[in-house]
């Protein structure tokens, strides 16, 4: 599967330089860097949380692990969570669990450009 349309429009459209690659399928950003042959500092995972109900999304290294307090205090939002599965379903309808795109959060509708 390639890169969505609108993915692509917004990376040429500000000129944002990329790769496509294809691997087999995975769980885990750890394992897609794994699948890569790369570091996991050199690949990015989204984790949703939920603000009363709105998405979230915070973007780091797949090795890396999420401090929820940390970003509860950065972001002024003491009551910040882990998105629950359905909660994510909901807000990506049409994406496959795990697949949701980080620069599609805007309520739930998204960035998208066609």
């Amino acid at each position: 599967m390639g890169m969505p349309r609108w993915l692509t429009q917004i990376l040429n459209h500000y000129g944002v330089p990329y790769e496509e690659h294809h691997h087999p399928p995975v769980f885990s950003a750890q394992e897609l860097a794994e699948a890569e042959h790369t570091s996991g500092w050199r690949v990015a995972k989204t984790v949703f949380l939920a603000d009363r109900g709105r998405p979230v999304g915070v973007v780091l290294p797949a090795s890396a692990r999420l401090s929820l307090a940390r970003v509860q205090s950065v972001l002024g939002i003491p009551d910040l969570r882990l998105a629950r599965e359905p909660e994510i379903s909901a807000w990506f309808k049409g994406c496959h669990p795990g697949a949701g795109a980080p620069l599609q959060l805007r309520g739930a509708e998204g960035l998208v450009m066609d």
